[in-house]
């Protein structure tokens, strides 16, 4: 559903998001809005939006969505550990090589 607001200049797009499945409402400037229906690139209409908005009005995906298909790795427990205790885990870095480069 797309709602006009004449008073505020905004435009409020209510839909579902098509990994969640759940409602979903992004409200942007009238103006933007317009000029990206026209064809500007959106991040040029709107430069005001959030990149997570603008994400939701061209793709239909939430910013709930987006972690779910792209969620954050977990650090492992050894990298944990590593970084309390100094301990650089690049395997191609060697602290204490004697070797000459």
């Amino acid at each position: 559903m797309i709602i006009i607001d004449t008073i505020n200049q905004t435009v409020t797009i209510d839909r579902l998001c098509i990994v969640t499945k759940k409602e979903h409402s992004v409200t942007v400037p009238l103006k933007g809005y317009n000029r990206w229906i026209k064809g500007e690139y959106i991040h040029t209409a709107m430069p005001e939006v959030s990149a997570e908005d603008r994400e939701f009005l061209i793709s239909s995906t939430s910013p709930e969505g987006w972690d779910i298909l792209f969620p954050e790795e977990e650090e492992t427990k050894e990298e944990v550990i590593a970084e309390d205790e100094g301990f650089n885990m690049d395997p191609f870095f060697l602290e204490d090589s004697d070797d000459e480069c």
